[in-house]
């Protein structure tokens, strides 16, 4: 009886064992372990990266590389590029693509490092999700708005976990300033691997901001730009404030004085457009075209960039009439659409912006009066969308050879500025 009990306890035993094995395999065909890379490298535009790895090696994502497979929104490139990056997975920040990889565990992601040519908000957000994908999909609404925040500076503050992404871009740019230097302030060139220092500290500390976001270590570094951008939205986002012209693309927004860019295309209705007219008090004014026309999204589509030199032009001209035919010491000046936020505005003679002027946010940087009435500028501005989209249907996909096209066709002789009231 002894023998027969031990027998039976033995085979429960042995069966309990088989269970368990056949669970663990079940659990690893039904969840494999996604390879992907271990480490951030530096950017090189050749075939050779750091350490002998090769191009087939490693995954760029957030920018562009002659032979590397890519996740990135920067596709008006020759479509050459277009075979290197798997459209399907694209979203409209590099962020959507990395997540929409990670969730379909695509082989694109199978690489041995990561790199991107340069730092920002999307990149560095790109390759921390690459390199922590487990970590990066318990947070991933959350990181895909601080992705959007970043780089389009689309802020929407509907949801409580909004409110999150909003405190971690804050973080990220306040970090940014404090310990390194701004975006495009760089005192020299870093070469083609830009911001490779603001990736080797964010990638250690990151982690621990995104897990304990309101911890009084973090937040006394983000409130101060998180309560201006809170503030501005509120201005923004009343209903009086703003005002959107669907047809072209166009929000134009009213408000006292300058605001942050999180705060003034945050706008309700703001992810919808792709160029905002702000209107300050004093007859202070400024276009800009969004990174929304700069990169390629899918989530709309979108109307052609407009070149904006004839509409500078035609106000220099005004400007002039309404100063008694005498030139003013300001003039309004647009940089071409090749610029990642082509923006029209008044400068001194012979002090225009720099990069990291025009990158920093409106609230920043001094605009200047024009002679100009608020009714006037917008219906000028207007007019000028409306001559050169007559006709256009918005589209996915825009390549710069494209834009290129459609504003050389543009008939600026036949366009009559309009007058406001």
């Amino acid at each position: 009886a002894r023998s027969s009990t031990g027998m039976a306890v033995l085979l429960c035993v042995m069966l309990l064992l088989l269970l368990a094995a056949l669970a663990a395999v079940a659990g690893g065909l039904a969840q494999p372990r996604l390879a992907t890379p271990e480490r951030f490298i530096p950017y090189s535009t050749t075939d050779t990266f750091e350490g002998g790895l090769r191009a087939k090696d490693v995954l760029v994502v957030d920018c562009t590389h002659p032979t590397a497979q890519q996740l990135t929104h920067h596709l008006k490139a020759p479509s050459t590029q277009r075979k290197l990056v798997p459209s399907h997975l694209l979203g409209d920040s590099s962020t959507d693509a990395v997540f929409n990889a990670l969730n379909a565990g695509h082989r694109i992601l199978n690489k041995k490092a990561v790199t991107c040519d340069h730092f920002d908000v999307d990149s560095f957000v790109s390759v921390w999700a690459v390199l922590n994908p487990d970590k990066a999909l318990e947070h991933e609404a959350v990181l895909r708005e601080v992705a959007r925040i970043g780089d389009f500076r689309e802020l929407r503050l509907d949801h409580p976990w909004q409110h999150d992404a909003l405190a971690l871009c804050c973080w990220l740019n306040s970090e940014e300033k404090r310990l390194f230097y701004r975006p495009f302030a760089a005192p020299i060139s870093r070469g083609e691997g830009e911001g490779e220092d603001k990736f080797e500290h964010f990638l250690q500390h990151f982690q621990d901001v995104l897990e304990d976001t309101h911890k009084d270590e973090y937040r006394k570094r983000y409130i101060s730009e998180y309560t201006t951008v809170v503030s501005g939205y509120e201005l923004s986002n009343d209903a009086s404030a703003f005002s959107h012209h669907p047809a072209l693309g166009l929000v134009v927004v009213r408000v006292p004085e300058p605001l942050h860019y999180y705060s003034l295309f945050g706008v309700e209705g703001g992810r919808w457009r792709d160029a905002v007219l702000a209107l300050y008090s004093g007859n202070r004014y400024e276009l800009e075209l969004k990174y929304t026309g700069y990169v390629e999204i899918r989530s709309r589509a979108t109307y052609p960039r407009v070149e904006m030199q004839r509409l500078a032009q035609v106000l220099n001209d005004r400007e002039t009439e309404l100063n008694g035919g005498v030139e003013r010491d300001v003039r309004w000046g647009a940089s071409r659409i090749t610029d990642s936020g082509p923006l029209l505005r008044l400068d001194v003679e012979g002090r225009k912006l720099s990069k990291e002027e025009r990158y920093g946010h409106p609230l920043e940087r001094p605009i200047h009066a024009s002679l100009l009435p608020p009714a006037e500028m917008e219906a000028t501005v207007v007019s000028y969308f409306s001559h050169a989209l007559k006709d256009v249907e918005p589209k996915v996909g825009w390549s710069w050879k494209e834009l290129h096209e459609f504003n050389a066709r543009q008939e600026w002789p036949s366009w009559e500025p309009l007058r406001g009231a």
